[in-house]
């Protein structure tokens, strides 16, 4: 582990993307973590591309965890787009997915943000049941999309029970 860690930070219609690529682990979460931080202090909306990682480690999530509390701080908002299997999975399992949204990828990822300008009120409650699709419509939608990229992701069908999603 510890190979080098790339952070490429660019704006796309308002929303500052930070994609990393490499191993996120004790020896590179440091960097990671100094410029999320640095990114989360200017508030706004931030999504970080965690789809060319290929390791992520707890020390990771905490960066992550850390950078989305520092944000909301500053009145702004984290989201995290990853389709590769072990950095998703390992979002999933630990619950970090309840605290950052989680995409597959950023087009998804901006289509949340979206949504969720456009949502009145506070944010979603991400505990409560969901209602009828026909009666969801902005932050409940991209709720609900994230909820269906998620399925598809790990290769879940309809009828198989949450549980078969934690193996």
């Amino acid at each position: 582990m510890g190979g080098a860690l790339d952070i490429a930070v660019r704006d796309e219609h308002g929303v500052v993307i930070a994609a990393v690529t490499g191993e996120i682990d004790i020896s590179t979460v440091a960097q990671l973590r100094e410029r999320l931080y640095e990114l989360a202090d200017n508030g706004g909306m931030l999504i970080v591309d965690l789809n060319r990682v290929t390791f992520i480690d707890s020390a990771g999530l905490g960066a992550l965890v850390g950078t989305a509390q520092r944000i909301a701080e500053h009145g702004g908002s984290l989201h995290a787009v990853c389709a590769q299997q072990q950095p998703r999975r390992l979002l999933w399992m630990t619950g970090v997915d309840k605290r950052i949204p989680l995409s597959a990828t950023v087009a998804g990822a901006l289509m949340f943000q979206e949504a969720s300008r456009s949502s009145p009120g506070p944010g979603p409650d991400r505990s409560a049941a969901l209602p009828e699709r026909g009666a969801l419509s902005g932050g409940g939608l991209a709720h609900l999309q994230l909820f269906d990229e998620r399925r598809q992701a790990v290769g879940v069908t309809e009828d198989q029970p949450r549980r078969r999603l934690l193996r």
